[in-house]
C-alpha cells in the first residue's frame, strides 16, 4: 500500500525535524521540508504531496497564509495550518483559504494524527464528489453565456472561456477554489431576475442577471451548483472603459517629474497602466529642507476601483507624513494601513503592496519599509548591487504589518530601484528565482538614468503585458 505523502512547511529547523519524525512514526512519507512560502509551489509541484502542514508565520516575503492561497489556487490539495497565533485577524485571513484544520502550537502527536487522518479522508470524499461535478465541464464549456461550476461550499471548480473573459481572469488556475462571493452576491434574493452587482477580477463593476441551478446526484444529494450570467451590455462596458481611461490619464499626469527630488538627485520611472484602470503609482516629495519621502505602490488587481484607491492613497500618504514629518516608514505605513482599513467603501479583497522610504538629501542616508511589495535594489558605483529584502504584510490585510525597516546610504552615482510585480513578471525567466531576476534588472543600471528608464519601458511594452507595471529610480548625482 502506498504511503500518503505530506509536505512540511516550517522555518524552525528543530520543529520541522520533530514533525518529520512524528509523520514517519505515524506511517506517512515526508514529501519534503521547506522553510519559506516562496518555496511551497515548487515543492508541491515536484513532491506531489497528498497534504501540506503549513506554518503560518514564515521568514521571507510570503507568509504561510499567502503561500496557502497560491497553492490552493493551483493545486487541489488539503492544507492544515500550524501556528502559535490564534488572534482574530490571523484566523480571519486563514479562513479565506478554506483550510482543512488549524492546529494551535503546542500540540501533541495524537492531535496531529487525528487531524491528518480526517483531512485526508475528507479530501478523498470531496475528490469523489468533484469527479462527478467535473463530468459537467464539457456541457458548461459549450455554453455561449458565462458559466461556473460550484462545489457544495460555493467554491468555483470550473469556469468556461466565456466566464473567464467576463470576469477578466487569464487562466482557470487563478479562479479555481475561489468563493463565488468574491465576484457576486448569490445569497437569498427576493427577485432572482433582479440584476446583481458583479465585481470582475480587475475591480471593474457592472450588473448582470445571475441564474443558479442546484446540481444533485441520483440519490438526491446536492453536490454543487451551476451559475450562469447574462452579459453586461456594450453600452455599460463602454462607459466603464471610458472612466478607466480618464482615471489612467489623471494618475499618469500626477507622476513626479525628473527634477522632483530637487538639487543633487534625479528621478526616473514610468507606469504602464492596464487599459481597464491602473492600481500602480509612485511619488516623491520634500519634507522640510533636507528630507524626501518616496514610495511606490500597487493596488491588488486593476480597474476603475483600483485606480481610485491608488489615487486616494496618494492623498492619504501626503497627509499622514505632514502630520509627523519625523516619522519612520514603519509608523507611517501602520498609520496609513489603519486609516485604509477603516474606509467602509474598500472591499476586503483589495489590498495594497508598497515600499515607502525617507532619504536625507545632504548625506544620502535612507531608511525604508516594505509591505508585501517586491524587494528594492540599491545599485552602487563599481560594486555589486544590494537587494533590500526586509519584510512586512501588505496594507489592508492585517492590523499588524510587522514592518522590518532597512537603512543604507546613497553615495554619488548610486541608485535605488523600486519595481512592481509587473516589472518582475516581464523580466522573469521560467522557474527563475526572484533574486536572480532582480540581479538581471540591476545589470541594466549602468546606463544613464534616462536610457535606463527607456530600456525598462520598452522591455515592458515588448512583452505585451495586460497587467500594470511600474518602476521608480532615484539617483544621487
Amino acid at each position: 500500500m502506498t504511503k500518503e505523502r505530506i509536505l512540511v512547511v516550517e522555518d524552525e529547523a528543530l520543529v520541522a525535524e520533530e514533525l518529520r519524525e512524528d509523520l514517519e512514526r505515524l506511517g506517512y512519507a515526508v514529501a519534503g521540508v521547506v522553510a519559506s512560502g516562496e518555496q511551497v509551489l515548487e515543492a508541491v509541484s515536484e513532491g506531489k504531496p497528498d497534504l501540506v502542514l503549513m506554518d503560518v508565520r514564515l521568514n521571507g516575503i510570503m507568509d504561510g497564509i499567502e503561500a496557502a492561497f497560491q497553492t490552493k489556487a493551483e493545486f487541489d490539495i488539503p492544507i492544515i495550518y500550524l501556528s502559535a497565533y490564534s488572534d482574530d485577524e490571523t484566523l480571519r485571513r486563514a479562513a479565506v483559504t478554506a483550510p482543512t484544520a488549524y492546529l494551535i502550537k503546542p500540540f501533541n502527536e495524537r492531535e496531529l494524527a487525528a487531524n491528518i487522518a480526517m483531512a485526508l479522508s475528507s479530501h478523498k470524499t470531496r475528490s469523489s464528489t468533484l469527479d462527478k461535478l467535473r463530468g459537467n465541464e464539457p456541457l458548461v464549456e459549450a455554453l455561449e453565456v458565462p458559466g461556473l461550476l460550484l462545489d457544495s461550499e460555493g467554491l468555483i471548480i470550473y469556469a468556461n472561456r466565456a466566464a473567464l473573459t467576463y470576469l477578466k481572469i487569464r487562466d482557470l488556475s487563478f479562479i479555481r477554489n475561489e468563493s463565488i462571493t468574491r465576484f457576486v452576491d448569490v445569497g437569498t434574493r427576493e427577485d432572482p431576475d433582479r440584476p446583481c452587482l458583479i465585481v470582475a477580477a480587475d475591480g471593474s463593476t457592472g450588473y448582470a442577471i445571475v441564474k443558479m441551478e442546484s446540481l444533485s446526484i441520483s440519490n438526491g444529494d446536492r453536490i454543487g451548483a451551476l451559475v450562469l450570467f447574462e452579459r453586461m451590455s456594450d453600452k455599460e462596458r463602454g462607459l466603464l472603459e471610458s472612466s478607466a481611461s480618464a482615471l489612467n490619464k489623471a494618475i499618469l499626469a500626477k507622476l513626479p517629474q525628473a527634477d522632483a527630488a530637487g538639487p543633487g538627485y534625479r528621478l526616473g520611472g514610468f507606469v504602464h497602466p492596464s487599459p481597464s484602470g491602473t492600481g500602480d503609482l509612485y511619488d516623491i516629495f520634500p519634507i522640510g529642507d533636507d528630507r524626501l519621502c518616496f514610495y511606490i505602490l500597487d493596488v491588488m488587481g486593476h480597474g476603475p476601483l483600483a485606480a481610485l484607491i491608488a489615487w486616494s492613497m496618494r492623498e492619504l500618504i501626503h497627509s499622514v507624513v505632514a502630520e509627523d514629518p519625523d516619522a519612520n516608514p514603519a509608523s507611517v505605513l501602520s498609520w496609513v494601513n489603519q486609516l485604509y482599513r477603516n474606509r467602509s467603501f474598500v472591499p476586503e479583497t483589495f489590498f495594497i503592496s508598497i515600499v515607502l522610504g525617507f532619504v536625507r538629501k545632504s548625506t544620502g542616508s535612507y531608511i525604508l519599509g516594505r509591505a508585501g511589495h517586491p524587494p528594492c535594489i540599491h545599485v552602487r558605483n563599481n560594486k555589486d548591487p544590494l537587494l533590500l529584502w526586509g519584510s512586512g504584510t501588505a496594507l489592508g490585510i492585517a492590523e499588524d504589518l510587522n514592518i522590518e525597516e532597512i537603512d543604507g546610504k546613497l553615495l554619488p552615482g548610486d541608485k535605488i530601484i523600486l519595481t512592481s510585480d509587473g516589472i518582475i513578471e516581464s523580466f522573469c525567466e521560467k522557474s527563475e528565482r526572484l533574486e536572480h531576476t532582480l540581479y538581471r534588472i540591476a545589470q541594466f543600471s549602468e546606463q544613464a538614468l534616462e536610457d535606463l528608464t527607456d530600456t525598462m519601458e520598452n522591455h515592458v511594452r515588448d512583452h505585451f503585458l495586460t497587467d500594470d507595471a511600474s518602476i521608480m529610480i532615484l539617483e544621487r548625482l
